[in-house]
């Protein structure tokens, strides 16, 4: 009986406690509605590399385009971020005896929820964790592959998600001389961040043999015929490093260098890329 007595007091402390805060305390509903939001506009060019082995083991180089569009609610207790990106580029490989072009379109959906982890001795660095799921889609073409002339892979991760901000704001005006020219520096907001994503669950969908199946020669092709879903296969890992300004308008300017790496499972021909972006953001303060 006394334990039981013990297990209701510890359900009615919580109660008890709530109970006590004043009714004109800020609720978590007018706290998320309050919490920043905006549109992300952004351009960038990427280098890829690209392998292939149920074709050939050339390393296909080349730079590409990149597009996104992003929606992002955060402060510095928490932070989500919803995005679409779409790039496009052109690669190649060398062999001793011939040259081989290639061309991908490379479209990925991103899903990021982070929280607030306290204990850091200073308010100037910030810590949040979290998770990330993403959703990537890939079509390539290599008209010199013939049968195999195009390629469809998919990788869906899920990610454990850690990211470290540094506010590296200038608090006061400082003049400075350059080539004997006076100019001023005014106080500016200004963070650097970078965001590791380590994969907990990747999944990929890709042919399950070296060669696509013969049905292209038909009239009625099957493009994903034989294809195969897997969990748990393969690997990825990605990082961001952000550098944003703040604007007088509530806007900010951003620039990001992100990296993503991710392959197959080596059964049976496995497929690798990593990708480099260099992007250019403008972003919307939407309240």
């Amino acid at each position: 009986m006394t334990l039981f007595r013990t297990f209701i007091l510890l359900l009615l402390i919580p109660a008890a406690v709530y109970s006590q805060q004043p009714a004109d305390s800020v609720s978590p509903k007018s706290i998320r509605k309050s919490r920043p939001a905006f549109i992300n506009i952004c351009l960038g060019i990427s280098g890829t590399n690209y392998r292939d082995f149920a074709t050939s083991p050339m390393i296909y180089r080349g730079s590409g385009f990149n597009f996104n569009l992003e929606f992002l609610r955060f402060d510095k207790e928490r932070e989500r971020m919803f995005s679409v990106s779409n790039s496009f580029g052109g690669y190649g490989a060398t062999s001793i005896t011939e040259y081989t072009s290639s061309s991908a379109f490379i479209n990925s959906i991103k899903y990021t929820r982070l929280f607030k982890l306290n204990g850091l001795p200073t308010e100037k660095w910030n810590l949040k964790i979290g998770g990330s799921a993403f959703f990537t889609n890939i079509i390539r073409t290599n008209v010199n592959l013939h049968n195999n002339s195009t390629g469809f892979e998919m990788f869906h991760t899920i990610f454990i998600s850690g990211k470290i901000t540094r506010d590296v704001s200038r608090k006061k005006t400082k003049e400075k001389i350059l080539f004997f020219i006076p100019y001023r520096r005014v106080p500016r907001q200004r963070e650097l961040s970078m965001q590791l994503n380590l994969p907990f669950m990747n999944n990929t969908f890709r042919n399950g043999f070296l060669y696509f199946n013969q049905t292209f020669l038909s009239d009625v092709p099957q493009i994903f015929y034989e294809y195969e879903y897997k969990m748990f296969s393969g690997f990825r890992i990605s990082s961001i490093i952000d550098y944003t300004i703040k604007l007088k308008n509530c806007n900010s300017l951003k620039i990001s260098y992100v990296w993503d790496a991710y392959k197959t499972s080596a059964v049976p021909e496995k497929f690798e890329m990593a990708h480099h972006f260099i992007l250019f953001s403008l972003m919307f303060n939407t309240k």
